[in-house]
This record gives C-alpha cells, structure tokens and sequence, in this order.
C-alpha cells in the first residue's frame, strides 16, 4: 500500500508500506504501543482504525529519520494521512471479492465496480504506507 502523510505543517511525505515487510521489532513494537496482535493490526489497518494508523505512522517515520521519534508524541489530523493500495493488493482484493460465496450478487459487482473506479483515478483509497528501511527500536510509548 501507498501511505501518503501530508502535514499541515510540513512536507508532503509518501511512502510504500508492505506489512508482510514489516521486521520482528517493528511487529512487536507495534503490538506494545496498541495491545493488538500483529494480525489484529492488519485487520484494523484494512478497515481503517486509527490506532493501526497511527502505529504505521510511526514506524514509517521511525525508518525514515526520527529513530527517536516516541509512539505518544505521533498526533495528526486524521485527513493527514491517506491509504492507496498497489496494483498488486487491489488485484488480490479483487480475487478476494470473487472468491467469496458470502457476497450476494449485488455487494459483488458492487465492490467490484468501486475496484474498477478506483483503478481508473490511480489507486484504491482506503477511506478513512516508500521505504522500508531500518526496524522501529523500542515503543517508547
């Protein structure tokens, strides 16, 4: 996924953001400062909770020149920060959606044609991570 943060006070910042990338310090950092299990953070990132949001944050500017940088002193509006997937997750999603024999005929074609608009303004917005560098080091919450 494209994370792209976009400061008030700052510059814009973008980065890729692959969560299967993540280091072990970094998966476990992230489960300090939010109590979630790593794969609770990723089903919350996905359905756009903001505790994911702000642990992903915090980790990608970790990586990217504020290694000191502490959990409790990442604060930012919450149209800061904007979630686009790849071409690569938006085609596994789409899989996901043809897949599921839960889905009635309408929420399908429904989600599928969201995927198809999505892919026509240049990427699937999350609704609501291009580096990866170096692990987050303690949570410092």
């Amino acid at each position: 996924m494209i994370v792209t943060y976009t400061p008030e006070d700052g510059d814009k910042q973008e980065w890729e953001f692959k969560p299967d990338r993540l280091m072990t310090t970094e998966a476990e950092a992230i489960e300090r400062v939010t109590g979630m299990t790593y794969g609770e953070f990723g089903e919350s990132l996905m359905k756009g909770g903001m505790t994911a949001r702000r642990s992903m944050v915090w980790v990608l500017r970790k990586r990217n020149g504020e290694p000191t940088l502490k959990f409790r002193d990442v604060d930012f509006p919450v149209g800061d920060v904007e979630i686009t997937l790849d071409d690569e997750e938006t085609d596994r999603v789409r899989q996901a959606v043809l897949a599921d024999t839960n889905l009635t005929a309408e929420q399908r074609a429904a989600a599928l044609a969201e995927l198809a608009a999505d892919d026509d303004e240049g990427g699937t917005n999350e609704d609501g991570p291009k580096d990866e560098a170096t692990s987050a080091g303690d949570a410092g919450a």
